[in-house]
Parts: C-alpha cells; structure tokens; sequence
C-alpha cells in the first residue's frame, strides 16, 4: 500500500474527517514505533569525522581494517576497540577506516506515492496506530475497542515474530567474516 491508499483506509474506519497531514503525522510515527523490530541492516565506510549516521538506531559491528572491534567502557583506557561519545565512534589503539554495521530507522513517508519500508503484508499496523491514535482524539469512540489494544498491538508482535523468523535465516552475522 502507499500512503495515499493507507490513508482511504484509515478515513474509511474513522467517523471524522482527519487531516491528511495528521494521518501521515501518524504513519510515521507508527513507523518510528517498528523501528527496533525491523532491524534494517545497513553498512557504511564512515569518513574522517568518524560520525555516527543520523539514521543509525543502534550500531551492531565495527570492523577495522577487517578487525571486529569490541565496544570499550568509556573508562577502559588500555583495551583495543571502539568507544561512543556524543555522535561519534572513537578509535582507541588502532587506526584505520571504520566499517559500520548498523541497524538503521525506517525511512519517513511524506508523499501519497511513498511506500513504507515494512514489508506489504505489515501495512495494516500503519492503519491501526493511525486509528488507534485518532480515536483517543474523540470522546465518540470511549465505547469502542481500543484500535492499539485490540489489532496494533497484536499484531505487531506478529510482526516481531516475522522478522525475527527471516533473521534466524539472513543477519549481519552471516554477511561478515568473525
């Protein structure tokens, strides 16, 4: 589904007449929310200034010079490996460029053509946090089956449970060398 169609869907389910905007508000939201799930891998030779990726969402091997490197304590000033400070991965007792492995955030939707990177058959969990969302806005659906409660929730641990099935399959761990 692309976004204009995630958003007749959520229209149809809903009495009141949301805003697109908000609705697409919603989409990604619910996209930053199946983030941690989706787990989509990404690798980058990063350059000089050693700065993380602004779509890093959680870094998961660093190899230099085809080196895995362990992540150091802040206070370990002897160990061979990498450290994270603010924005940026810091080298101690090696040098050389920094491959990184990472899991990156879902890209954000912002036109009615856009597709949301969860795979197709997960595109309703987009419509059900939209709805889920919009209901808690009108006091009319207090009688009603929360929408988050009753469909999104469940269903994304249908979602976990999918990608958690293709990882045992395909990760990081069998595209690199140990």
């Amino acid at each position: 589904m692309n976004v204009d169609e995630i958003i007749k869907q959520v229209t149809r389910d809903v009495d009141n007449s949301p805003e697109n905007g908000d609705i697409v508000a919603w989409i990604n939201r619910a996209l930053a929310d199946l983030t941690p799930i989706a787990k989509k891998e990404k690798m980058l030779l990063l350059d000089a200034t050693n700065q993380i990726p602004i779509d890093c969402f959680e870094i998961k091997h660093i190899f230099v010079n085809d080196r895995f490197l362990n992540k150091l304590d802040i206070e370990d000033n002897n160990g061979i490996g990498y450290k994270v400070w603010g924005n940026a991965i810091t080298l101690q007792n090696i040098t050389g460029p920094i491959q990184l492995y990472y899991y990156r955030t879902l890209a954000k939707v912002f036109y009615n053509t856009d597709i949301p990177e969860i795979e197709e058959p997960y595109h309703d969990l987009l419509v059900y946090y939209a709805i889920g969302h919009l209901q808690f806005k009108d006091e009319d659906y207090e009688d009603r089956a929360d929408m988050l409660q009753q469909r999104y929730m469940p269903r994304k641990a249908e979602y976990k449970a999918f990608i958690d099935r293709r990882n045992k399959k395909s990760s990081v761990k069998s595209k690199v060398k140990w």
